[in-house]
């Protein structure tokens, strides 16, 4: 007999999965991953926080020099004296 005929052409080989998530099915890892998860969370929230505080500065800085603008341009129209009126046309 010759090897060709010995081997059993229809026999499938029996390969390991690509991804092997079996591991996943294990509760102390399900923990830690969810543990992991939250700190990740709590360690950027700071960060959210910040963007979130620094447009409310943002706002509230421009509502302060608009404020303060309309002020000055109040105090400065009421004790503005008007100018005499030169002829500019000499320099022309």
């Amino acid at each position: 007999m010759s090897k060709r005929k010995g081997k059993d052409k229809n026999k499938a080989e029996s390969k390991p999965p690509y991804f092997d998530l079996s591991s996943l099915r294990h509760r102390s890892l399900q923990v830690i991953m969810a543990a992991a998860a939250l700190a990740c969370c709590g360690a950027y929230s700071p960060l959210f926080y910040l963007v979130s505080a620094a447009s409310l500065l943002v706002r509230l800085g421009n509502e302060l020099i608009a404020q303060t603008d309309s002020k000055r341009t109040v105090q400065n129209h009421a004790t503005k004296k008007s100018a005499p009126n030169i002829d500019n046309s000499f320099f022309i």
